[in-house]
């Protein structure tokens, strides 16, 4: 989280000194008390408005980016502290700056923008840690993804019950030749997208199926809300996403790969419409967010969480396909990016190193948002409190006297235990976490049962974990898909296994990979 308040920090640097044409002089003292008496310059509440909401997000995610021990009320005197000394640098840089008119009425404006920030970050900051730290059932990402989206579908937010405005807004939907197939391909795939982060919003939990009242709802406020109208791709494409996710989708096992390879040539199609060829390369633009610098700021807006939704993800896609955090980067990068090489032989459009800037950003900010429980485990003390005194190994149950300290450990699995894993989760309705604890608690139960004393316990569940199994075992070296899980467990139980991974030489990520095995080997004997 230290690196999205830094790069949010970088961009709003970035805009301030845009277009960079320092031009560096002595200042006299008249130039010095004329920029002193800006404070008291008028000013519009539009340019008001604009430096508050503009520091807001710096004031929020300083609060997210403290750690788990900070005070929060040192962080946000902090945040406010370094926001004004920020502030105060970027009107002090514009001096030189002709093209940009310095005013330090600007700083008190963002210096209320922090405030505010800050002060909705401290109420968030422990259910979003709470939400990421501890495996609950809800899921962050692709809530920040919805909701990506339809911030792009209902910027402004302002709502207007005129009549005339809302004729304006339904006005377009009589226009059927503007049906335009890129776009339909390509709402439609952002549809499917967001019935896809639906069911991974809550585990267990299948909220796809409300996927029809949400667009339907959509369009609705999009016709109160000004500024913004209803076109017949809109419509068409979010009514073939529920008829495509009612009647496919909503079948397949897996629907990463399909939607991926879906949303990449949606992407490409839309992107280098109309396929008219210039008649030579226009020259490619390294200059970052200048598109975004200039025009309507409503439309910026929009184009923003636009593309935040459809780069994060491509990125998060990729994360859940098994891919590696950096191939996610390079790959989503690579592909936008020659999109964009493209589109300087293609006329009607504007290639630029933006987009790719984007999905790098879109990419670390999916990575801050997941990491918050390592960043947990790593910055806190592993204090772990014991069972009851004089209860042995063997005596005390399995799962109801586990202490309530968490301990990550990363454990590698093959596609086919992960899958069932995964599906395991969300039959019970529990985390991944806690799917792998009961299998955990299990086979210690059942290696307890017929124990003496912690020792023989020890020496039955090493026999258990580590005689062959009938079925995935055995396949182990024959899948070529691996991924990675941060499954939490208990103390006792790290401990446990940590034991028997000294007695067996082996590591516990494969203690737990065999327990796991063991475990689905059994249902599959069983026929279950």
């Amino acid at each position: 989280m230290n690196r999205l308040w830094l790069g949010f920090a970088a961009i709003a640097a970035y805009g301030s000194i845009y277009p960079f044409d320092f031009q560096f002089q002595p200042l006299d003292p008249s130039a010095m008390q004329a920029f002193i008496d800006t404070c008291c310059r008028e000013t519009s509440r539009g340019d008001i408005l604009g430096n508050v909401v503009l520091f807001l997000p710096f004031g929020y995610l300083g609060i997210l980016a403290a750690g788990a021990e900070a005070r929060l009320v040192r962080q946000f005197l902090f945040v406010c502290v370094v926001g004004v000394i920020f502030a105060f640098a970027l009107q002090v840089a514009q001096l030189y700056l002709p093209s940009r008119d310095e005013n330090l009425q600007d700083v008190i404006w963002n210096l209320l923008g922090i405030m505010i920030g800050a002060a909705l970050g401290v109420p968030s900051r422990q259910f979003i840690r709470r939400a990421a730290d501890q495996a609950t059932n809800l899921q962050l990402v692709p809530w920040i993804l919805i909701g990506s989206w339809l911030a792009y579908r209902l910027i402004p937010f302002v709502p207007s019950i005129d009549f005339q405005s809302i004729k304006d807004s339904i006005k377009p939907l009589l226009a059927y030749g503007d049906l335009s197939l890129p776009s339909v391909a390509y709402h439609a795939v952002a549809w499917l997208l967001v019935g896809y982060f639906l069911n991974l919003g809550l585990r267990g939990k299948r909220l796809g199926r409300l996927l029809p009242l949400l667009v339907l709802g959509t369009f609705g406020l999009e016709i109160l809300i000004v500024f913004n109208v209803l076109t017949p791709s809109n419509v068409a494409g979010g009514l073939l996403a529920i008829l495509l996710h009612w009647t496919l989708f909503s079948r397949l096992r897996r629907v990463e790969l399909p939607l991926l390879i879906c949303l990449l040539f949606s992407l490409a199609w839309s992107d280098l419409t109309p396929f008219i060829l210039r008649a030579e390369p226009t020259a490619f633009n390294w200059l970052p967010f200048r598109g975004f610098l200039g025009g309507s700021m409503f439309v910026n807006a929009q184009s923003a969480s636009e593309k935040v939704f459809a780069y994060g993800s491509i990125v998060y896609l990729l994360l859940r396909m098994g891919a590696g955090g950096w191939i996610s980067v390079l790959a989503a990068t690579a592909w936008v990016a020659a999109i964009e090489f493209g589109q300087t032989y293609v006329a009607n459009h504007t290639p630029e190193i933006t987009d790719p800037l984007l999905v790098i950003f879109a990419a670390f900010a999916i990575f801050a948002v997941e990491g918050l429980s390592q960043q947990r485990s790593e910055t806190e003390p592993r204090t772990r409190r014991r069972r009851r005194s004089g209860a042995s190994e063997a005596e005390s149950g399995p799962a109801q006297n586990w202490s309530e300290d968490w301990i990550v450990e990363r454990v590698n699995l093959n596609s086919t235990q992960g899958e069932l894993l995964d599906l395991l989760a969300q039959e019970l309705g529990v985390s991944v976490s806690e799917a792998s604890r009961k299998i955990i608690d299990e086979a210690v139960e059942l290696a307890a049962q017929n124990a003496q004393n912690a020792a023989d316990h020890r020496r039955r569940l090493s026999a258990l974990v580590l005689t062959g199994s009938a079925g995935l075992i055995t396949r182990e070296n024959e899948s070529s898909s691996w991924k990675s899980w941060n499954i939490e467990l208990h103390p006792d139980q790290h401990d446990l296994l940590q034991k028997l991974s000294q007695e067996c030489g082996s590591s516990v990520s494969r203690l737990v990979r065999r327990i796991i095995d063991r475990f689905f080997s059994e249902l599959e004997a069983d026929g279950t």
